[in-house]
Order: structure tokens, then C-alpha cells, then sequence
């Protein structure tokens, strides 16, 4: 009993987790796909990291580096 407790769990925490990286790199694209067509281009080149951490944030993933946001 107490191993198919153990794998229940392993598999609901491996589904939690895989979720939560498709919905950031779906997330990542829109934000992306939102500042080429609302922001300037100079503007848009200049504070890439800045706006797509903000609009990361509003939809509820954390960013702690800016830095570390890949282009």
C-alpha cells in the first residue's frame, strides 16, 4: 500500500510539473508575440528583457533575473 501511495504521488507531482513548462513556454511565446506588435521596435530592442518579465509576471510566473530570460 504504502508504494502505490509513493508512485501515486511521483506521477501527480511529474504532471504538475510538466504542465507548469508547456504553460511558461506557451506563455513566453505570446508575451513575446505581444511586444513586437504593440511596442516600437527601438523600444521594444532596448527593454526586451524588462517588458517580457512584466508581462511573464501578470500571467503568474515568477522572474527573479531578467538576465536570465533567453531571447
Amino acid at each position: 500500500m504504502k508504494n502505490i501511495i509513493i508512485i501515486l504521488l511521483t506521477f501527480l507531482l511529474t504532471s504538475c510539473a510538466s504542465y507548469k513548462a508547456i504553460s511558461y513556454q506557451d506563455d513566453n511565446y505570446r508575451c513575446k508575440s505581444l511586444i513586437k506588435e504593440d511596442v516600437n521596435a527601438f523600444y521594444a530592442a532596448w527593454y526586451d528583457r524588462e517588458l517580457l518579465s512584466r508581462c511573464l509576471n501578470g500571467r503568474g510566473h515568477n522572474i527573479l533575473n531578467t538576465n536570465m530570460i533567453g531571447n
